[in-house]
């Protein structure tokens, strides 16, 4: 019983929500599929340079521990 009415005033909440949101949407602020696709490849780009520093720097920890193990 609770689990219906909670769903139900989440859809209402949200649908209040989205019909205040709408209305302010212009067409500037719609993105195309060509925007999308280079927005995916700036991420992809950008989690791949993070994974490269964070090995390098995980790698230069581990040199480090060792180096001042011996």
């Amino acid at each position: 019983m609770f689990a219906g009415h909670n769903a139900r005033k989440y859809s209402e909440g949200y649908e209040m929500g989205l019909a205040e949101i709408l209305p302010e949407i212009d067409g500037s602020q719609l993105t195309t599929k060509s925007d999308l696709t280079e927005a995916v490849a700036d991420l992809k780009v950008d989690i791949l340079r993070w994974l490269v520093v964070t090995q390098l720097a995980v790698g230069g920890f581990i040199f480090a521990a060792i180096k001042f193990m011996r």
